[in-house]
């Protein structure tokens, strides 16, 4: 049986804080700064300033990646075959940003290297959205039961 002493109330209470500490600081992944090999794509250049200009516009694409994309898609999540809106480079900083198909192979180049392990950091974050999300859980549960009763 449960005795009631002065320290039961602080036991509990310490147990509590320590379980929702234990749930909150969970692991997120990040990509690195720093831009894979495989990502840049100089199969096709012959020449020195044509490889230092590729160079530039991987490394913009890179920035765009772990800036903005990798806030949008999240580790072993599947990209879009087309790229998004948001995979783009600011017109000053390259000449050749508005380049339609290098914005295309470098979508395609990202989805080559996007589940790749080497990529990826795992930091452990303080976390708490774990206490809401079991709200939308049941708001979908309760949905799905909704849109199949008979009308």
């Amino acid at each position: 049986m449960f005795i009631k002493r002065k320290t039961d109330k602080f036991v509990i209470v310490l147990l509590a804080a320590g379980l929702f500490c234990f749930l909150s600081y969970r692991p997120r992944a990040h990509i690195t700064a720093q831009m894979p090999v495989e990502f840049l794509d100089t199969s096709h250049l012959e020449t020195k300033a044509a490889r230092i200009a590729e160079e530039r516009l991987a490394s913009a694409y890179w920035s765009c990646v772990v800036n903005t994309i990798q806030w949008k898609y999240a580790y072993g999540h599947r990209l879009p075959p087309v790229p998004p809106p948001e995979f783009a480079i600011a017109g000053d900083r390259l000449e050749t940003a508005s380049d339609v198909s290098a914005r295309t192979r470098y979508w395609q180049r990202l989805a080559q290297v996007w589940n790749l392990p080497t990529i990826w950091t795992k930091q452990y974050e303080w976390d708490t959205g774990w206490t809401t999300t079991w709200t939308d859980d049941i708001k979908s549960v309760g949905s799905w039961f909704y849109s199949r009763l008979p009308r």
